[in-house]
């Protein structure tokens, strides 16, 4: 992927265009339910951001051309420039939000992690913004890795074009700007979908257009056992809201196959086959432990929160259909596993991704083998085709990468002196974009921590919603000193 500096001038427009534009409906709702404030805030935030992109469109660069390497500068760039830009609405609200924490819920927001650091419920205006950054974080996230990452280098999503069988990415949209549109009326068509579904609910519009575009994003602001709008989440609801969070999960590009009437190819999608199996194995063992824990009166119930709670966690919504704090600690460490796994690749999903878990199961499965019979000749197989050496090496170094950055971020948000469950949890669900963790974390609010471990939680999301590597190599001396090798 070759950048330009006309083409970051155009990313840079584009961005502020969209945070501007995406102020305005906060702006009305703000003067809708009588919110001065953050009414003020956002039209001045706006007119700030509608100008200054307009007039940046007029400026002329001197074309350029930039290195990959120079390519992941630009992705955290842009992320951390959208996420700061969004802190601004709830720093100049004037309801003693801090710095720290307005950087953390826009970051919350724009991360699809959905998760708070305020002791308080959002106003009205402010919880809208917050679920259209969440909603727009997801349709950028799913452009990025369908249309960026690939010729980044990131093993999983080349992976995920290469294992779809019939025409490629490439053959069926040549263009990045066709792959973009294409991706965004898909995204749109779902929400208006199940915007639609909910309204026979007893769900205000208000809440029906918080709730799906945080389904559909898989950010799940609200928690459906949260104080607000908890009297209007029916079972109809429920239900609704978890096949929109299973959706957003998905691979975009079987349904990208769909749109172009190419329905038998987008059925033979590897991952997403994996993806349900994975959610029809996790909902049975999460019913049985239930049931057998006498969690629930009957045993409907046990199935029920059983499944949508694995599908809200196995697509990194974490939406919360009831109390978990007194779940089994079979089904709680269940939950965290399928978080860690995530969602598919070019979905709203974060985590692992479960095209990178299958990867590593086969070549895990290829280790005990070979153990066996050291001198077969065993390849791993990836529907009907040998993975090369270089793709199972990529996603091998992602996943230990992972890890290794959870293991340090479990380590330095233990200096805050919490209960493992909720140190372990709270960076899981940060690092995955979950959200939801245990412990003192049910609720989904990260004000127990200091701001400084706040900040953390921050770059965790962020980090976890890049892929890592955009922040990672910042870290490496060969970034810094491409002439010297590391030995």
């Amino acid at each position: 992927m070759h950048l330009s500096n006309k083409s970051i001038l155009k990313i840079i427009c584009f961005l502020l265009i969209l945070e501007g534009s995406a102020m305005l409906p906060p702006a009305v709702m703000a003067f809708y339910y009588n919110e001065q404030k953050c009414a003020t805030s956002f039209c001045l935030m706006a007119i700030i951001c509608l100008c200054a992109g307009m007039g940046m469109r007029k400026i002329k660069y001197v074309s350029r051309k930039y290195k990959p390497d120079e390519g992941f500068t630009l992705i955290l760039f842009c992320w951390v420039f959208i996420i700061m830009l969004g802190a601004m609405p709830y720093l100049t609200a004037n309801h003693g939000y801090s710095l720290i924490d307005s950087v953390f819920e826009s970051a919350a927001g724009w991360t699809t992690t959905g998760s708070s650091a305020l002791k308080e419920a959002l106003p009205h205006s402010l919880l809208l913004w917050k679920t259209i950054t969440g909603w727009l974080g997801g349709l950028i996230v799913i452009i990025f890795s369908a249309a960026i990452l690939p010729y980044l280098g990131i093993g999983a999503q080349k992976l995920a074009i290469i294992e779809i069988p019939g025409p490629d990415l490439e053959k069926l949209a040549p263009k990045f700007e066709d792959v973009a549109k294409i991706i965004a009326i898909i995204y749109v068509m779902e929400t208006l979908i199940f915007f639609i579904l909910l309204i026979p609910s007893r769900m205000s519009l208000y809440y029906a257009l918080i709730h799906t575009l945080s389904a559909v994003s898989t950010s799940g602001v609200i928690s459906f056992s949260a104080t607000q709008g908890n009297y209007m989440i029916t079972r109809y609801a429920q239900v609704i809201l978890t096949m929109a969070a299973l959706t957003g999960g998905l691979n975009y590009f079987a349904f990208f196959l769909m749109y172009r009437k190419k329905l038998k190819t987008a059925i033979k999608n590897y991952e997403v086959r994996v993806y349900l199996l994975i959610f029809l194995a996790g909902g049975i063992l999460a019913s049985i432990s239930l049931i057998k824990s006498g969690m629930f009166k009957g045993a409907a119930d046990g199935i029920s929160y059983g499944f949508m709670q694995v599908i809200s966690f196995g697509t990194t919504t974490g939406f919360k259909m009831t109390n978990l704090s007194n779940w089994p600690s079979f089904t709680k460490m269940l939950l965290l596993v399928l978080t860690l796994i995530g969602g598919c690749t070019f979905s709203a999903g974060g985590g692992i991704k479960v095209i990178r878990f299958v990867v590593i199961y086969k070549l895990i499965i290829r280790g005990i083998y070979k153990r066996i019979h050291p001198k077969a000749i065993k390849p791993v197989m990836f529907e009907k085709k040998p993975l090369s050496a270089e793709m199972a090496s990529s996603i091998t170094s992602f996943v230990l990468l992972y890890f290794a950055v959870f293991m340090l971020g479990s380590i330095l948000i233990s200096l805050e002196n919490s209960d493992m469950e909720t140190t372990f949890s709270g960076v899981i669900a940060a690092l995955s974009t979950n959200g939801t963790a245990f412990g003192m974390l049910t609720e989904n609010n990260f004000s127990i921590f200091s701001p400084l471990a706040k900040l953390g939680f921050s770059v965790l999301m962020l980090a976890g919603r890049l892929e890592l590597y955009p922040i990672v190599i910042l870290l490496t001396r060969s970034f810094w000193k491409p002439g010297k090798i590391n030995s």
